[in-house]
């Protein structure tokens, strides 16, 4: 069977079924947003290409580097971790300016540079399109995992649902900057949520960074688990552009919201049933319960309704439109 009928999850599990091997050094490997050393010590690796990531149509060299730099210091807050230092290997056109080169690490400096987190390294390759491999190495004393949920436990989310693909869908049918402000602004700078994920962690149990989208990244806390989670519909933080836009294109409201990817938002169980709304002023929201089962059912109109992961999957068509 070829990649595209096997999918991005199941691909993964072939390879880690090809490569999973125990070591001293290592506590958490393939499985989960990055690698636990036993030390404490966290890696993680993003891959990110021109026309796949972002476009050269509607980005700037500045923007790209901020946004490829969020996305990878957001598997970083997935592990409740603090970054350190960062390498970047880049795929650069030998056609590239001086200036624009200068521009690209400058972005990435005003997204590292509020972390503490020094480019440390890396490599150049000459490629005819934009692409960038991004290592980044953390620090935890208590790494929160996929795997946490416990039966009693509240599925929250920082942010909104959907809100980077209502501004990915902006920018590339040409509306109106001024009206998807917000939306633009969490597609071309999604500011990862370290702060928000070092003063939760005494109350997460599970944890990940919704990159894929909703009903995936729940599926992989479900999974890692080995519960069920449910989902209320009702309750999911739907920003007004994000309907505005829905209606805007004609496209399903739910479809964005659930199967979006790219939001890098925290997607996190707890046993408190009230935590504050509002973190470092980003909102936090209740949208589900863990229960002893398996699978990742929504409950909408009071109808129970299995969802399956559809969100972003790099072997099939992801297009929301």
């Amino acid at each position: 069977m070829q990649l595209a009928g096997l999918g991005e999850i199941k691909t993964i599990e072939l390879i880690k079924s090809v490569t999973s091997k125990k070591s001293k050094f290592i506590k958490v490997g393939i499985g989960d947003d990055a690698c636990v050393l036993k030390d404490g010590t966290i890696i993680t690796t993003d891959a990110y290409m021109q026309d796949v990531h972002f476009s050269l149509d509607y980005f700037n060299l500045f923007e790209i580097g901020e946004r490829v730099v969020c996305g990878t210091l957001s598997d970083i807050a997935a592990m409740a971790a603090k970054p350190i230092a960062l390498f970047v290997s880049a795929l650069l056109p030998p056609n590239l300016e001086q200036k624009n080169l200068k521009d690209l690490y400058k972005g990435m400096l005003s997204i590292s540079n509020k972390f503490a987190c020094e480019i440390a390294g890396g490599d150049i390759v000459a490629y005819p399109k934009l692409g960038f491999i991004l290592t980044a190495i953390g620090k935890s004393d208590n790494a929160k995992l996929r795997s946490s949920a416990k039966p009693g436990d509240h599925l929250y989310i920082t942010g909104y649902c959907g809100l980077s693909e209502t501004g990915r869908l902006a920018l590339k049918n040409k509306l109106s900057k001024r009206e998807f402000n917000q939306s633009i602004q969490r597609h071309t700078c999604p500011e990862p949520r370290i702060k928000e994920a070092l003063k939760l962690k005494k109350q997460i149990n599970a944890l990940i960074d919704t990159s894929d989208g909703l009903s995936t990244d729940t599926f992989h806390i479900a999974q890692e688990s080995n519960k069920k989670i449910k989902i209320l519909y009702d309750a999911l933080p739907i920003h007004p552009e994000t309907k505005r836009l829905a209606l805007r294109l004609n496209i399903s409201e739910k479809d964005l919201i659930l199967n979006s990817g790219e939001d890098y938002e925290l997607l996190f169980t707890s046993k408190y049933k009230n935590l504050p709304s509002n973190i470092s002023g980003t909102r936090i929201t209740r949208i589900g319960t863990v229960e002893k089962g398996s699978g990742v059912i929504l409950i909408d109109n009071n109808r129970l309704v299995n969802i399956l992961p559809k969100g972003y999957d790099h072997f099939r068509n992801n297009d929301i439109e």
